[in-house]
């Protein structure tokens, strides 16, 4: 009888300790991602998961922290995807830079038109002369 509960209390043992190696390889293995062009999360221990979402479809961002995330300085940023598809960066380093840093990203996606002024304005001067004479 001593043996049983012994090997059960060892298999016990040795099923957490792998479900606390698993959470923190979990953790490791998740990467999050700003650029200027897109946010990226790439997580996963045995099948990888890799989402993309350019910053022109962000629509809000926001963190929060539970009271333990507060103490010592973690959270995690919510970011509203249009169409649905909410992403969150959970358990990272100080939620508000990362929040912030992901608004500035937004008001920064706007792309420049190529060209200049003068080539436009010349595009327009043929684009009327071509309707003149069309007319």
């Amino acid at each position: 009888m001593a043996v049983i509960v012994d090997i059960r209390l060892v298999l016990s043992g040795m099923l957490g300790i792998g479900v606390i190696i698993w959470a923190i390889r979990r953790v490791q293995q998740t990467e999050y991602i700003v650029t200027t062009r897109a946010i990226w999360l790439k997580r996963g221990v045995i099948n990888k998961t890799v989402r993309r979402i350019e910053l022109s479809k962000v629509q809000n961002t926001a963190y929060s922290q539970p009271v333990t995330g507060s103490l010592f300085g973690y959270g995690t940023v919510t970011i509203e995807v249009a169409g649905g598809g909410d992403l969150q960066f959970r358990r990272i380093d100080n939620p508000e830079v990362a929040r912030e840093t992901i608004t500035n990203r937004i008001g920064n996606t706007s792309e420049r038109i190529p060209g200049s002024n003068d080539q436009w304005r010349s595009v327009l001067q043929l684009v009327r002369e071509i309707r003149v004479a069309v007319e």
